[in-house]
């Protein structure tokens, strides 16, 4: 989630601008990248599951993106 500014993600060849109060669901194992392209800072926080019930949940209630699905 980031929690302050805004924070580009490359995943292999895609990129995404996120922003504040934005979220994203990646998988780890393919190629990937946080960016901050401006002088301003930018915080995110970042946590890593295997608990699939739990993530399959905070999908379906639109709490999280997806990003390169």
């Amino acid at each position: 989630m980031v929690i302050e500014g805004r924070i580009i993600i490359r995943i292999e060849y895609s990129t995404y601008l996120l922003n504040q109060g934005d979220s994203y669901v990646i998988d780890t194992i393919q190629p990937h990248t946080f960016i901050n392209l401006t002088d301003s800072i930018t915080r995110i926080v970042s946590a890593h599951t295997d608990d699939l019930l739990n993530l399959s949940l905070a999908l379906e209630c639109g709490y999280i993106k997806v990003l390169n699905r």
